[in-house]
């Protein structure tokens, strides 16, 4: 209760008792039978302005519509096109706002017609003087009294209860950031709290109204709109909310907004209005055509009422056209679903400060899995705008993989080495739909992922850890598989031919390394979806090897790889390795031809008539004929005794894989001959150095 309740409580209380007094007195005064008429007179008087209120309300139903047409002309036919039920309301909304006033007139001048009518007749009515019927006659009289006050009660404490209802209502609007409104919040306040309140919250108006929200006055002030019946006092509070809430945020708003303006209190507001529009329906019904027809308008690249796309001239353009596809197709049951996710979407922007992000720093965000948890989960509960964004993706990213724009959006700028994966990330997304949108994020996020967290090798194909990484992504991620394949060899195909690749330049390398990483991308020009899962296999191993021995640090700081070959076991343990993988077998060629250059190389032998190959080839031959007729297992290490002994011999630290090359070959060559002099084995040594053709046999 108010303060002044109670005052306004017996104030009308007292009319209430003082009219029915007035009443009781008159009808006493006229008797029984013409106290009883009069009675049936008023009822029946409230009875027909009910109905004829209805009847009359509705002649006034194409006022407003005219005085709109008369002010705005044709832009009133775009209303209609573009929103039937602002029709439908400007036709309704005049006659729920009159019809209580209307109710009033035509009850009271019914009521004088009938005093009229019951002067007329009560002479002839016959009177009753007893106790009893003067008795009778007064309840009829105080009867009529109270029916009469009644019927202009209701409407007026309607009309104030919207009013109070209404600031009430605004009063949980907090507009203290808005030194204007919540001044003149604090005058309805008062206002609302002196007057309005009082006088319909009292014992008075509750007896007899129901706080002056009775079936009466929302029958009267009822409107029709797409079939759902709705009431006046509820809208109009719901209305006046709205407005509030909406002047309170557009106050809030910085000139020359920007996306990049955007706060936390911002998203709270337009989820605020979110809510206004949902608690009516009205509301719902007018927004949900009005953002359609002006999404339509805009997406076809038409003026909306005179108003020009506001997305023209913005760097996103696709983005708002893709929120236009969406909300184009948006209705009154489904309006707010829309809203909120777009709000929701808002929400995991500004919490991973995405529409802050600088675009160096986007790569890395997408890669983070709590962003894409979140933006995914929204996405998922979500189809129309899985569709909508599906094809805003296909689009752009189609544009981008054939280096053009998409409605003036370019590209993301970032390093080449990033970028020129993403761009194969491009062509796998252009083929994006609303079926496979959500997983494709989490293909592109796992992607960034591994790019922002590769180690420091010098590019990412020859780092075995994330090719090791990349292959079970590729495992788990089939649609993307393909594409990656595409710029895979086209990639390979560049660095074989010398070329760098979309700004990728061919890594570091010597005399000694080149024909190794040549094969390699020779190799892999030749992959597909079938084959690169096992070549990436291979790749990882054969890197993890070069990694291993510091084989790129070397070529990069200039070292010999003799220097490597010779202390250490690379040659045996790539061999090993690329004996594993029948694609990968043609590099054992180079493999070889690496391993017999470094023993050159150390020897320093002049072949063919170096003393060491001279001495090298005697003992061979020697060992060749001492040991004929001997099992092919014991000839094989009786060379690769007399091999390591000369090499020792001469201080040369040899890997055992060298040696085991170099008697295999040897004794694949003479094994089975009788006789072999030291001038064949020097021939064939010396032909083994110029070239490797002659090692297929053996490695297959």
């Amino acid at each position: 209760m108010y303060p002044n309740s109670a005052v306004f409580g017996i104030i009308f209380a007292l009319l209430f008792a003082v009219s029915m007094v007035i009443g009781t007195l008159i009808a006493i005064k006229r008797g029984f039978i013409p106290a009883l008429v009069r009675l049936g007179m008023i009822i029946l008087c409230l009875l027909i302005s009910i109905p004829l209120t209805t009847a009359i309300a509705g002649q006034f139903s194409g006022i407003a519509e005219n005085i709109m047409h008369s002010l705005l002309g044709s832009t009133m036919d775009q209303i209609a096109q573009y929103s039937p039920s602002t029709i439908q309301l400007l036709r309704q909304f005049p006659i729920a706002l009159i019809a209580p006033i209307l109710f009033l007139a035509i009850f009271y001048l019914l009521k004088l017609v009938t005093l009229i009518v019951f002067r007329l007749i009560k002479p002839i009515l016959p009177s009753h003087s007893t106790l009893t019927f003067r008795i009778l006659g007064g309840v009829a009289g105080a009867a009529s009294a109270l029916i009469c006050l009644w019927a202009l009660w209701i409407p007026l404490w309607g009309m104030i209860g919207i009013v109070h209802n209404t600031a009430q209502t605004l009063a949980e609007v907090d507009t203290t950031q808005n030194a204007q409104l919540d001044a003149t919040m604090t005058q309805i306040e008062q206002i609302d709290t002196t007057i309005l309140g009082p006088a319909v919250d009292n014992f008075t108006v509750e007896l007899f109204t129901d706080r002056g929200n009775s079936g009466l006055y929302n029958g009267m002030t009822k409107i029709e709109l797409n079939d759902e019946k709705l009431y006046l006092g509820e809208e109009i509070t719901q209305l006046s909310h709205t407005a509030l809430d909406a002047l309170n945020f557009v106050g809030s708003l910085p000139n020359d907004f920007q996306l990049t303006d955007l706060t936390r209190d911002h998203v709270n507001s337009l989820r605020t209005l979110s809510a206004d529009i949902d608690s009516s329906e009205m509301l719902k019904n007018i927004c949900a055509e009005w953002l359609s027809a002006m999404a339509q308008t805009w997406k076809s690249n038409e003026q909306f009422m005179g108003m020009n796309d506001p997305a023209n001239k913005t760097k996103i353009k696709p983005v708002i056209h893709a929120l236009y596809g969406l909300l184009s197709t948006t209705n009154a049951e489904i309006l707010i679903d829309d809203l909120n996710i777009f709000i929701n979407l808002l929400d995991v922007l500004l919490d991973h400060k995405v529409i802050s992000s600088q675009q160096t720093d986007l790569v890395k965000t997408v890669g983070n899995d709590a962003f894409v948890n979140d933006l995914t989960a929204s996405l998922s509960s979500h189809n129309r705008l899985l569709t909508s964004l599906s094809e805003l993706t296909s689009s752009t990213t189609g544009a981008w993989a054939n280096g053009t724009d998409y409605m003036g959006m370019a590209e993301p700028n970032m390093n080449a080495e990033y970028r020129s994966m993403i761009h194969a990330c491009y062509g796998f997304l252009a083929t994006t739909t609303d079926a496979f949108l959500v997983e494709d994020i989490k293909t592109l996020s796992g992607l960034a992922a591994m790019l922002t967290q590769k180690t420091s090798a010098p590019n990412i194909l020859l780092d075995d850890g994330f090719l090791k990484e990349f292959n079970q992504f590729l495992g788990e991620h089939t649609r993307f598989r393909g594409f990656f394949t595409g710029w895979m060899t086209a990639l390979a195909a560049s660095w074989a031919d010398g070329n760098a690749y979309e700004g990728i330049a061919v890594p570091a390398s010597n005399e000694l390394l080149t024909p190794v990483m040549t094969s390699i991308y020779e190799i892999l020009a030749t992959t597909d979806e079938t084959l690169i899962h096992d070549d990436l296999s291979a790749l990882t191993e054969i890197m993890e090897i070069m990694r291993s021995y510091e084989v790129f640090n070397n070529a990069k700081e200039g070292y010999q790889m003799a220097d490597i070959l010779m202390k250490s076991n690379f040659v045996s343990d790539l061999t090993n390795t690329i004996n594993r993988h029948e694609r990968f077998k043609p590099l054992l060629d180079v493999v070889a031809s690496l391993g017999l250059s470094a023993i050159s190389s150390q020897l320093t032998i002049s072949l063919p008539d170096a003393p060491m190959m001279t001495d090298l080839s005697g003992k061979i031959s020697t060992t060749l004929n001492s040991v004929t007729g001997q099992s092919e297992t014991v000839r094989l290490d009786s060379i690769q005794s007399e091999i390591s002994k000369v090499l020792t011999e001469n201080k040369v630290n040899v890997p055992d894989g060298v040696t085991d090359m170099i008697s295999q070959i040897v004794n694949n060559q003479f094994g089975n001959r009788t006789t072999v002099t030291e001038k064949e084995v020097t021939d064939y040594l010396t032909e083994l150095y110029n070239s490797t053709g002659n090692l297929d046999g053996f490695f297959k």
